[in-house]
């Protein structure tokens, strides 16, 4: 029975009752939860719980800077939102790395670099907010940048690393002379564009020479690039994959820039240095601790 305060009111004695805290109740997912390593928190719904706890499968901690980053946000339950959309009006890489934004086309306005954190002369980061970065990329030919007003004023350097060329590793293909990239895998076409001269197969007999058109001799084949449909001509006989890259990031299309409420530093990363390795003020200091914890400590990991 709930416990219940009382207060007197025209003569008449009124009970209410007292309002406890969220009480999380046992439920089968939180066994589940306990075989991967993971607790819910004291007032988690189970619905947010299976969310966190799908993570532990398919962004898995490990000593990478994602995976670091990842484990740490699991644990915090700081999940993974939108801060920046890009949209583009011609077919464009854009990639962001610990302290900029790169961005490149088809050669008729060059890289355009655009900050994400900046340092002054003596040695301090300056972190340019979302909404800063937003501009910077807006003023970039072909590209339309908007952020949603709640994320506006957050750090900038809360993005995580990330690329419009996504390369899809061991893609198993059909055995056949026809078949569309993504769909014998996923179930669906991929998006994007295959990037030319990005393909290549376990199976170098019956994919020895790419070509355009229809392939007319033994180990030719071609890739239609609007549609990423692939041809050969002769029929593989044993099971193929395929290593490509893909953008997606072309005309007309929409690129989410993800951002995480962690941010991890790899300490051996020539941008993180070049930011940290100052000749005077904090810089200077920075390049001391660093090596030490670097040297003695053995403080990195993988990219």
């Amino acid at each position: 029975m709930a416990s219940r305060s009382s207060f007197m009111q025209g003569g008449a004695l009124v009970k209410l009752p007292i309002e406890g805290s969220a009480r999380n109740v046992q439920v089968k997912l939180d066994d589940h939860g306990h075989m991967g390593s993971l607790q819910r928190i004291e007032g988690e719904s189970v619905a947010n719980f299976k969310v966190r706890f799908s993570s532990v499968y398919t962004r898995p901690a490990n000593a990478t800077i994602q995976g670091l980053t990842d484990g740490i946000a699991r644990e915090l339950n700081l999940g993974h939102e939108t801060l920046i959309s890009v949209v583009a009006s011609q077919p464009m890489k854009l990639d962001v790395s610990p302290e900029f934004i790169t961005i490149s086309g088809d050669g008729t306005y060059g890289v355009q670099v655009v900050d994400i954190v900046d340092v002054d002369q003596d040695g301090y980061w300056i972190l340019p907010t979302v909404g800063k970065v937003v501009s910077g990329l807006n003023a970039v030919s072909g590209v339309v940048a908007t952020v949603p007003a709640a994320f506006a004023t957050v750090p900038a350097i809360l993005l995580e690393q990330q690329s419009s060329h996504v390369t899809e590793y061991n893609e198993r293909i059909p055995p056949t002379t026809s078949f569309q990239l993504g769909y014998y895998q996923y179930g669906q076409p991929i998006t994007g564009a295959v990037v030319s001269g990005t393909m290549s197969f376990t199976d170098t007999t019956a994919y020895a020479t790419e070509m355009s058109g229809v392939p007319a001799s033994e180990g030719e084949w071609s890739i239609d690039y609007i549609t990423n449909i692939v041809r050969s001509y002769s029929l593989p006989t044993l099971p193929v994959n395929v290593i490509y890259t893909h953008n997606i990031l072309e005309s007309g299309m929409t690129m989410s820039l993800v951002g995480n409420g962690v941010k991890v530093m790899n300490l051996m990363q020539s941008e993180v240095q070049d930011m940290l390795f100052q000749n005077s003020g904090i810089g200077a200091t920075a390049n001391g601790i660093v090596e030490e914890l670097r040297v003695v400590d053995g403080a990195f990991w993988g990219k």
